[in-house]
């Protein structure tokens, strides 16, 4: 904790003086090349294929001879080094130029942009011959403080075989930039507040960074290293250690950054409470880093330079006055320059066996760099999935929706699973972080249960009984039949008929059968008086708490007048009666068509 419990005194006017930090020499890069490689570094060469040999490591330094037999060749060794936090930059080396003529060259220089360098050595119309390495040393121009694009330029060029140039215990140093560092105001204002009996403290800050999806922990972060869509958990723990009351007490918080000098999450208040003396009390704040953002992420910068400040203020009987303590602890927020990450997942907890699943989740650039051609594997060997979804083009610190539909298969096993979520860039290589090298790797747990592995034992078949008119009882004989080699009892359900039906009801409802026995149940509908045209519920036969057959049944449902039918699962119908005036009705009315017309003809 860093303590900033402040009172109303001459010490709170002197907390507003900017603090400066110690300045110190530091070594930016050294590359010593004993290590036998030029890892960092760039090498360019004119013509492309030289007449000698580019830079190369010798295991104890590097060197080139370039040339050969009279013809001029030019090699380069480049790499850039971020000055950033730095000044006062120097450039020291070891060099040994042997053999030189007028015609041949070392030149050392140096460039913020890429394009125009600042000589710091160059030897063109000399003609060096030495025997042992000589060291230098070039203090740099301002221009080259604090700045994330230096480069540095070596470049060797030769005529002769016998002609080389050595380059060793090269180096950039440069003094760290004093940090100034101004409060907040509102902690500015919270000092001059005071807390004169040091009673109100905050005790502790405690982050859980859970993650971009909920997590237990955070996939990519640490707890106090925070990616732009993580879900953090904070507990603030406040401490009265006076001899007094103190009540009414206001927790604000919020994030601030110390290189912008701004809040990018404004201060937020919670709940209020008293504390009784020698009390303490913990409040936890729970916020999604990209929802509670007062800036867009792309004003957002890597690294350390932020802030979760806590200011709690409360009143004090004793004193008459508002007392205000405040306290802050350090964080992180990590935006790569190239990563791709899944957010927001929607799906059912629970599918049964046979069952289609649709996922729908988000995937986010979170990186500082547009990314082409990004596309997602979800995987599950068990389940025998392996799908591949093209999600394409996202620019920086944009997002783009996407589902997936899975077949959960008939005959998996009832447990928990886990879905993979693979997220690959254009050349097919999953993304990764450069903060802990993690790859863009998600998992959702399903849990499969019901309908699995389960044979159909049971045949159920539908015929109307009688009613299908609007505000009249509808009656349907449902026959149900044992298909298994064992008895079985078995349960009776309508369903999907609220569109149309305001109740139901099965009699039995509740059926024993030994194997190849069957048995009629009537279900009984109160059809509402608004009801007409087609519509359909389905049957449902239940045996040990599984749905073994779902029978659709269609029926129609006419006004008062009219008649009533049913289609889907028929197997007759005992209201032979009703079917035969209809069909008589029909022969009477083409009767008398015919015979009109005969009339109308004489």
């Amino acid at each position: 904790m860093k303590a900033k419990i402040l009172s109303l005194s001459i010490l709170s006017i002197l907390s507003l003086v900017i603090l400066m930090s110690f300045v110190s020499a530091a070594v930016i890069l050294t590359d010593n090349f004993d290590d036998g490689n030029l890892n960092g570094w760039t090498i360019t060469n004119d013509p492309s294929s030289l007449p000698g040999t580019e830079w190369v490591n010798t295991g104890t330094n590097a060197e080139a001879i370039p040339g050969s037999a009279s013809t001029l060749g030019t090699t380069v060794l480049e790499r850039t080094i971020s000055t950033s936090g730095f000044q006062s930059i120097i450039i020291e080396y070891d060099r040994q130029l042997v053999g030189f003529d007028t015609e041949e060259e070392f030149v050392v220089s140096w460039s913020t942009d890429g394009t125009n360098f600042n000589v710091v050595e160059e030897t063109l119309n000399d003609t060096p011959d030495d025997t042992n390495f000589v060291s230098k040393s070039f203090n740099l121009a301002s221009s080259a403080n604090n700045n994330a694009n230096f480069q540095v330029k070596v470049e060797c060029t030769t005529n002769a075989q016998a002609d080389l140039c050595k380059l060793d215990n090269f180096q950039l140093e440069g003094t760290a930039i004093p940090i100034t560092q101004d409060d907040p105001q509102e902690v500015t204002e919270c000092e001059l507040v005071g807390n004169p009996l040091n009673d109100l403290r905050i005790k502790d800050i405690d982050f859980n960074n859970k993650g971009m999806n909920g997590e237990s922990e955070s996939e990519f972060g640490d707890d106090d290293a925070w990616f732009p869509l993580d879900d953090i958990e904070v507990e603030i723990e406040i401490e009265n250690k006076g001899d007094e009351d103190i009540d009414n007490i206001e927790i604000e918080w919020g994030v601030w950054d110390t290189n912008a000098d701004e809040w990018i999450i404004e201060l937020d208040d919670e709940k209020d409470f008293d504390l009784n003396d020698d009390d303490e009390d913990t409040i936890t704040v729970k916020f999604n880093l990209e929802d509670k953002l007062d800036v867009d992420l792309d004003e957002l910068s890597d690294g350390d330079h932020y802030r979760f400040y806590v200011i709690a203020t409360g009143e004090s009987d004793e004193l008459e006055e508002d007392v205000c303590a405040s306290d802050f602890e350090d964080v992180e927020i990590v935006i790569e320059e190239n990563f791709v990450a899944l957010h927001d997942f929607q799906f059912p907890l629970t599918v049964s066996c046979g069952e289609d699943v649709q996922i729908l989740a988000e995937a986010w650039n979170i990186g500082d760099e547009d990314q082409d051609d990004v596309y997602i594997r979800v995987i599950n060997t068990e389940l025998g999935i392996n799908e591949k979804i093209d999600i394409g083009n996202i620019d920086a610190f944009e997002n783009d929706d996407f589902q997936v539909i899975i077949d959960i298969p008939e005959d998996a096993e009832e447990k928990i699973y886990s879905i993979e979520f693979e997220v690959y860039d254009e050349d097919d290589d999953l993304f990764e972080t450069d903060f802990d090298d993690d790859e863009s790797e998600f998992h959702i747990l399903l849990t499969v249960s019901g309908s699995c592995g389960v044979e159909i034992d049971a045949l159920v078949s539908a015929s109307l009984e009688s009613g299908g008119m609007a505000g009249e009882q509808l009656i349907v004989r449902a026959t149900i039949v044992n298909t298994g080699s064992d008895s079985a009892t078995y349960n009776l359900n309508a369903a999907g008929f609220s569109s149309w039906a305001d109740s139901v009801n099965v009699e039995p409802n509740n059926v024993l059968l030994v194997a190849g026995e069957s048995r009629d149940v009537l279900i009984s509908f109160d059809v509402r008086e608004d009801a007409s045209g087609e519509n359909s519920f389905d049957i449902e036969v239940i045996s040990e708490n599984q749905i073994v057959v779902s029978q659709p049944v269609s029926v129609s449902i006419e006004e008062a007048g009219g008649f009533g039918g049913i289609t889907g699962g028929v197997i007759g119908s005992s209201n032979a009666y009703l079917w035969g005036i209809g069909f008589l009705n029909i022969i009477l009315v083409i009767i008398i068509i015919i015979v009109a017309i005969r009339v109308a003809r004489k």
